[in-house]
């Protein structure tokens, strides 16, 4: 589970808008990124999909057993990027029973291993991807000291980043064809640290 590290200020910044692909006439993807706590990296992976490749892409997170909260310094990783953060909410994997989703994604170990929820295939489309993108929980990072606990927020946070930014730059064809996505999705999978 998550802790909240009360020492760090949750920085007010006003949020930047993302970009929009202005041409883009294509199947917008659904992707639910999960964790346990669904407080730090699955909340990461949602702003940072959101906000890098709105339009193309709608994501979401959630937890099976969500903390209550979204850690503080998550909030202040993704506020240096000005990503907006105003709408992130710890949440349940039950709010997403039933959704149409192209990609159900762990990104812990935890999650990776429980029983998941089923989500039916979008109508005409095969069932949501399945992949794990293991992180290390930062939350809960041996060190000592708010600023090097940040760094540790940081280096997940950039981490994930570079996954999404594979996503957010997947050519139109990717997106338009079930199994060129799910091959990217599983490309992505592949390259990450999976603990």
């Amino acid at each position: 589970m998550c802790e909240i590290w009360r020492e760090a200020p949750r920085p007010i910044v006003r949020p930047a808008r993302a970009a929009v692909s202005r041409d883009w006439e294509g199947k917008v993807r659904r992707i639910l990124f999960l964790c346990t706590g669904n407080c730090v990296r699955s909340q990461m992976a949602e702003a940072l999909l959101n906000h890098r490749a709105a339009g193309r892409f709608e994501a979401f997170s959630a937890g099976s057993n969500p903390a209550g909260f979204v850690h503080g310094m998550t909030l202040q990783a993704l506020a240096e990027l000005n990503v907006p953060t105003r709408r992130l909410r710890s949440k349940s994997w039950d709010e997403f029973r039933g959704r149409e989703l192209d990609a159900v994604i762990t990104l812990c170990h935890y999650a990776r291993d429980e029983q998941c929820p089923y989500w039916p295939a979008p109508p005409g489309r095969a069932l949501p991807v399945r992949a794990h993108w293991g992180f290390e929980d930062p939350s809960t990072a041996q060190v000592f000291g708010v600023e090097e606990h940040l760094e540790e927020f940081r280096k997940t946070r950039d981490a994930i980043r570079e996954r999404i930014e594979r996503l957010a730059i997947a050519p139109d064809e990717v997106l338009d064809d079930d199994q060129a996505f799910a091959r990217l999705i599983h490309a992505i999978a592949a390259d990450a640290p999976n603990p």
